[in-house]
């Protein structure tokens, strides 16, 4: 059988988008090791604002005081000190001290600038995107908010790692200061050396993963400590910690996620740190988010675990699969807390698709993609060997769909159905807002017209070409009660009137397929679309 490329016939549209998307993510990332430390030499860096001018801080180093401020719009401790900059900036000439922010959210450059207009009559410095992450990783920045101040000398002398709200006010107290070049003693007085009581060891930060959920976990002072983890600026999970520790089984989005965790101290101090992860959709070759991947199971991970948990399990070559999987589930309970499980991992356990022999990351996939799927699922290749592809089925990537673990919905879909389609066919979302619908489109059963996975007509991947289309549900009777004729070139038209190649009327001239402003799913006009009375 002949290999099918990606960018078949059935995903020409998905592959202009796929276009874009490689676009977005072509940024190179340059790796920092550890980045810069306090007391090192500040490093250029050139970018554009969001209002489209130019920054360069080559000039300013060396001259005057710099404090790099590096965020995101999702971020609640982020946006509080924007005030507290911008009053900082106000109240120093340009030439003396510069405030520079640096935006992380590579990925929703309209949302940041739509954001930050709303903020235009108090932001009074200029506020980059750090395309690539080349900035942050540079400068060493490992969690959000974070704030670098340079002196005049073209030193790192101060970071804030992560937020204090009591820090605040002292860090921008110590910046002027460092304006009015006051001793290194005077300095230490105003803003002690920071503690860290609030430290978040997993995932790493700015890494990626494949996972839709995976475990935040860290460190804190004190037992009882109630911790609160908010997703994206959005939803939220608070926990009271039973040890200096605490974890959250949190789900994340496709895309950019912002994780941010906090605690209210007894004194009142709000304490947070945030972290960006992305999950990649694995779209397919050349499409790769420029992250490094996340892998919690290598041996310097796992040893901080250890103490408490069980993390080796016993050797597959006992083929005691079973007993491996029970072991797992120890920490993914989810995957036993669904209605749809994958196969394997109720009858044969997380072996055939996990290698538990694989080294420095522990349990990697024998294959990826379709690959790992077809290893089973051979019946599918040969089924999807059609014409017309849908997108993700020709990049071989069926975990957009599907979990390749378990579901509440039936085949494992990530979503119900209607939803699941929708996440990426946004335009025709706005359909579902009209009052007359398709009973298909209503009940979110797409696939009753269109096949998800590959179809031999030319036109959205539907079972049936055409009026053979309808007749799968609308039987020969109420067809031919219809008094309008099809198949015939119509006298009077409207702009937009879907007709056949041969310029025929089809039930599409007429009927919309998803929803109408009108009854019978006929143009808003009604009849009087092509006929005056």
């Amino acid at each position: 059988m002949s290999e099918r490329t990606p960018y078949s016939k059935g995903s020409v549209r998905l592959t202009a988008l796929l276009a874009v998307i490689g676009f977005l993510l072509s940024a190179p990332v340059t790796s920092h090791a550890a980045g810069l430390q306090v007391g090192d030499d500040a490093v250029a860096f050139t970018g554009v604002d969001i209002l489209g001018n130019a920054v360069d801080i080559a000039p300013l180093i060396g001259k005057q005081v710099i404090v790099l401020k590096f965020g995101s719009i999702y971020c609640s401790s982020c946006v509080k000190s924007i005030s507290d900059l911008a009053d900082l900036q106000k109240k120093h000439r340009a030439d003396n001290l510069s405030v520079i922010g640096i935006n992380l959210d590579i990925y929703g450059v309209f949302r940041v600038k739509r954001f930050y207009r709303g903020y235009r009559e108090l932001v009074n410095y200029p506020v980059l995107i750090d395309e690539g992450l080349n900035i942050s990783r540079t400068y060493g920045v490992a969690t959000l908010p974070s704030i670098v101040i340079i002196n005049k000398e073209g030193k790192i002398v101060r970071t804030m790692i992560g937020y204090q709200e009591s820090e605040l006010g002292p860090i921008m107290e110590y910046a002027r200061n460092l304006v009015l070049e006051k001793s290194t003693s005077e300095l230490a007085g105003i803003l002690p050396e920071q503690k860290r009581p609030l430290e978040v060891l997993f995932p790493t930060n700015f890494t990626k993963t494949q996972q839709d959920s995976l475990y935040v976990v860290g460190k804190v002072q004190k037992t009882g400590t109630r911790m609160e983890l908010t997703l994206n600026g959005g939803s939220r999970q608070e926990l009271v910690t039973e040890r200096p520790m605490f974890y959250f089984r949190t789900p994340v989005s496709l895309g950019s996620n912002f994780i941010q965790v906090s605690y209210t101290a007894q004194d009142g101090n709000k304490i947070s740190q945030g972290l960006v992860l992305f999950r990649d959709p694995k779209i397919g070759k050349g499409f790769e988010v420029p992250f490094p991947m996340y892998h919690f199971h290598v041996e310097e991970n796992e040893a901080l675990c250890t103490e408490c948990h069980e993390l080796t399990p016993p050797r597959s070559s006992d083929q005691n699969f079973m007993m491996i999987t029970q072991m797992c589930i120890q920490c993914h309970e989810e995957l036993s807390q669904k209605n749809y499980v994958h196969g394997p991992i109720t009858v044969g356990g997380c072996a055939p698709c996990h290698d538990f022999a694989s080294q420095p990351e522990r349990y990697e996939l024998f294959s990826t993609g379709a690959d790992l799927c077809y290893g089973c699922h051979e019946e599918k290749k040969k089924e999807f060997a059609r014409d017309y592809i849908h997108g993700p089925v020709a990049a071989g990537v069926c975990s957009i769909c599907h979990s390749p673990h378990a579901s509440n919905e039936k085949f494992q879909l990530r979503q119900p159905q209607g939803q699941m389609c929708l996440l990426c066919h946004q335009q025709v979302k706005e359909s579902t807002f009209l009052p007359t619908q398709h009973s298909p489109f209503q009940e979110g059963k797409c696939t009753g017209c269109h096949n998800p996975h590959a179809s031999d007509t030319p036109n959205f991947f539907l079972h049936e070409d055409g009026d053979d289309l309808c007749r799968l549900c609308h039987d020969e009777i109420s067809m031919e009660s219809h008094r309008h004729p099809v198949g015939v070139v119509p006298v009077f038209t409207f702009p937009g009137i879907k007709l056949t190649e041969e310029g025929e009327t089809t039930c599409r001239s007429c009927h919309s397929p998803h929803a109408s402003e009108a009854e019978f799913l006929l143009p808003k006009e009604g009849c009087s679309a092509c006929h005056s009375y």
